[in-house]
């Protein structure tokens, strides 16, 4: 499977298209190649598009986090019908470069701010700026950043100095790199969210890193989420391998809270369409 994602991945990123449309987007061969690699492993069946529900899960997965009404109002604005459209690797790029663009245009205008300052900005505004782009770092990380970067820090690091615009991308692109890896850890739970489910994927591993999948479907609707009816199975099968990170057929218990993650991205999305309708 992963010798199969990543011909596809290649496959993806050999359509001339595919370069013309990063580089009207803006996108770095990084991120395209990342953006490719997922894509890939989203879309097991190769049927070349994913589903809108997946998408705030998808970028999640890019260490973006995004709110499901911010990301359906994004792909209308895009003139994407949420309900019924299916998107592309061409598609996703767009909405990667929308997102890449609005980040890039409120970071110029928070250095100009900052410019404006004298280059100084204080720790909880940075944290702030960094939110907005869609990572939320702690206050210590933020401290670890600016020192891995050589950048000085004032007030009993209170306040960093940031004399360019440079410097201030290169610290948000950290951040989301920070997230991206935070999130692959815990799918973006706090422990005390889990820690009843992590008690009982504790019982059954009895020592064992991990579960094979007839034992995490009982804990996964031990917290609501399928029954034993068939279609359930076959949904919650399905995404199950989906949420293999390692792709071994067994599950670790960051790998069943990838399985939540997804689950309730799903329909988080879907309750919204179904607002709408209603």
């Amino acid at each position: 499977r992963a010798s199969r994602q990543s011909v596809y991945a290649e496959a993806l990123l050999a359509n001339p298209e595919v370069g013309a449309q990063a580089l009207e987007c803006q996108l770095s061969a990084e991120c395209l190649r990342d953006l490719a690699m997922l894509f890939a492993e989203f879309d097991s069946a190769l049927k070349g598009q994913l589903h809108p529900d997946d998408l705030g899960y998808f970028f999640r997965r890019m260490g973006r986090q995004v709110s499901a009404q911010d990301l359906m109002s994004l792909l209308e604005s895009l003139g994407y019908e949420v309900g019924r459209c299916r998107l592309d690797f061409l598609d996703v790029i767009d909405v990667a470069g929308f997102m890449a663009a609005s980040d890039g245009d409120m970071l110029r205008k928070a250095y100009e701010d900052i410019e404006e300052a004298g280059g100084q900005v204080a720790m909880a505004h940075l944290a702030q700026i960094m939110e907005e782009c869609g990572f939320c770092p702690h206050t210590w990380q933020l401290t670890m950043l600016a020192e891995e970067l050589n950048i000085a820090t004032c007030s009993n690091k209170k306040w960093l100095r940031i004399f360019a615009l440079d410097v201030l991308l290169h610290f948000a692109e950290r951040c989301r790199q920070l997230e991206q890896r935070r999130f692959l850890e815990r799918a973006g739970f706090r422990r005390e969210e889990v820690e009843g489910l992590a008690e009982a994927f504790e019982r059954r591993a009895d020592g064992r890193a991990e579960l094979p999948l007839e034992a995490v479907l009982p804990l996964l609707r031990r917290v609501g989420v399928g029954s034993s009816a068939r279609g359930d199975r076959e949904g919650l099968e399905e995404l199950a391998i989906a949420s293999d990170l390692d792709l071994n057929g067994s599950f670790s218990f960051a790998e069943v809270l990838h399985m939540l993650r997804r689950h309730y991205s799903r329909c988080e999305l879907s309750e919204l369409q179904d607002e709408r309708v209603a």
